[in-house]
């Protein structure tokens, strides 16, 4: 059997398949895939080097070397959790605040009806 991208694929949607159907019956593998893409990726990239491609074999390398350690994930998590935290603080301050004049009194451009209407009513 020849190795092509179309073997590749179902090869990895078998295996997925399998992964999936073995955790409904409690047999859990997720870290044994995962350790397996991560070996496969090392002897790729050590391939790559050995065939003169230095900069893209030492990426995928580097790559499988870190999702061996489980470091990737580590960034995505912290990256999705700041991601998460700049929302919410632009949610909760209302973007950019920038200052107008209206009638000689400044006012910030997120000022509406209810605010006015609020600080008037705090005023009395």
């Amino acid at each position: 059997m020849s190795v092509t991208g179309k073997t590749m694929i179902g090869l990895v949607f078998v295996v997925v398949g399998a992964t999936v159907m073995l955790n409904i019956f409690g047999i859990h593998l997720g870290g044994l895939v995962k350790l397996a893409v991560a070996l496969c990726l090392v002897i790729y990239g050590i391939k790559k080097i050995a065939n003169g491609q230095k900069w893209f074999g030492s990426a995928v390398l580097a790559f499988g070397l870190l999702l061996i350690v489980g470091i990737p994930g580590l960034i995505f998590q912290a990256l999705f959790a700041l991601m998460i935290v700049y929302f919410g603080f632009r949610l909760l301050t209302g973007g950019k605040r920038e200052a107008v004049h209206e009638g000689g009194v400044l006012r910030s451009r997120i000022d509406d009806d209810f605010d006015r209407e609020w600080q008037r009513f705090m005023k009395d």
